[in-house]
Order: C-alpha cells, then structure tokens, then sequence
C-alpha cells in the first residue's frame, strides 16, 4: 500500500529536468554575448583569462581554439569560442 502512495511522487521526479541540462547543445539561461569581453583580445589565454571571458560573455561553456585545428561547425549559442595564436595569445572572441 506504501508503494503506491510513493508512485505519484515518483512520477512528477521524473518529469523534473535538471537546471543545466543542454538541449541540443544551448545550456538555459545562458547566451553567448562576445561584446563585452573583446578587451581580453591580445591577453594571454590563461585559466583566470577563461573564466573572465565566460563570466564577461555570460557563457556556459568555453572552446579553446589553437592554430590549426579543426572544430566542429555546430554552433551553440551559449558557448563562447576563443581562438589563439603559437604564443597563447587571445586572437579572437566570438560566440557560437
């Protein structure tokens, strides 16, 4: 008889959908916006740099992109893309 009084509990757990579950790539509640963080442009990418530019963009994730290599072309609008030169350097800050 328990069971039973446990079962609609059960159920409304169930459609109950975690706060940062990605849907098809887009984390809710978050939306790239390169603008504000352009003056990390010519910085050193470093882990500090990476999390201002996520805080700055109010980004969910972030892609290093390094010279010469390849990324997917999906784009999700709550990530931020950030690509480097040899040196480490911030050469571009974009969404996507």
């Amino acid at each position: 008889m328990r069971s039973l009084a446990l079962c609609p509990i059960l159920a409304l757990m169930a459609c109950a959908a975690p706060a940062q579950t990605p849907i098809h790539g887009v984390v809710p509640g978050y939306k790239c916006e390169a603008a504000p963080v352009q003056g990390m442009v010519g910085q050193i990418a470093t882990q500090d740099a990476g999390a201002r530019i996520m805080s700055g963009s109010h980004s969910a994730s972030l892609r290093w992109i390094p010279p010469g290599v390849m990324v997917t072309m999906d784009y999700s609008e709550s990530r931020v893309n950030v690509r480097l030169d040899n040196a480490r350097i911030v050469l571009a800050i974009t969404c996507g």
